[in-house]
């Protein structure tokens, strides 16, 4: 493998790589739409470099289960309303197991899966410690606009709703108090004699 990086590096090549943390512990995961997905965003970073560098570019697939789907997702990217002009045909697949280049981009794959599993996940795959010790480096010193985009946290929701606060008045302040001091009667007595005194019928 490590020869396969350098022949790489010494053919000034580049890897690329776009992924999607996946929901965990989801039984109800839709596959092959993150698959479609990830492949148009995938075609959109390689036009976007191919873009800058002047170049054009094409893809080769290994065989897939999702071939008609894949075929669609990419006439889309490279016909629809921001199209991929730098994509100079649709996809077409070869038989792994007689294209060497094919099997190179497998290991790779394997790789940067193993990769991102243990950075995303370190504890649960702590038995793939040694590719990050041996190949991170190795493998971000030559890819291009490669990324796994990370799952945002929910914060965990609040066991019990917070109490709900009400605007009160001098009135209310009054009452309030009262209540602490267990002083009520007094003050309600009290508020009621003023309150009289101003609707008096002479004073209209």
């Amino acid at each position: 493998m490590f020869r396969m990086m350098s022949e790489i590096r010494r053919r000034e090549g580049h890897i690329f790589y776009y992924g999607r943390e996946k929901i965990r512990a989801n039984e109800d995961l839709n596959a092959n739409g993150l698959y479609t997905t990830v492949f148009s965003h995938a075609i959109r970073r390689i036009d976007d470099y191919c873009e800058r560098a002047g170049e054009n570019f094409v893809i080769v697939l290994d065989e897939n289960s999702v071939r008609k789907e894949l075929l669609v997702t990419a006439a889309k990217t490279m016909f629809g309303s921001n199209p991929a002009r730098r994509m100079i045909s649709p996809p077409f697949e070869v038989e792994r197991h007689l294209n060497q280049n094919i099997q190179a981009a497998d290991w790779i794959a394997t790789i940067t899966g193993r990769l991102w599993s243990h950075r995303l996940d370190p504890v649960g795959f702590e038995n793939y410690e040694p590719y990050q010790r041996y190949f991170w480096t190795r493998l971000h010193s030559m890819t291009e606009h490669s990324t796994v985009m990370k799952r945002t946290e929910k914060k965990p929701e609040p066991t019990h709703k917070p109490e709900r606060t009400v605007e009160v008045g001098a009135l209310g302040h009054l009452i309030k108090e009262a209540q602490d001091r267990h002083l009520i009667a007094t003050v309600t007595t009290k508020i009621t004699e003023e309150v009289s005194i101003e609707i008096k019928p002479d004073e209209c």
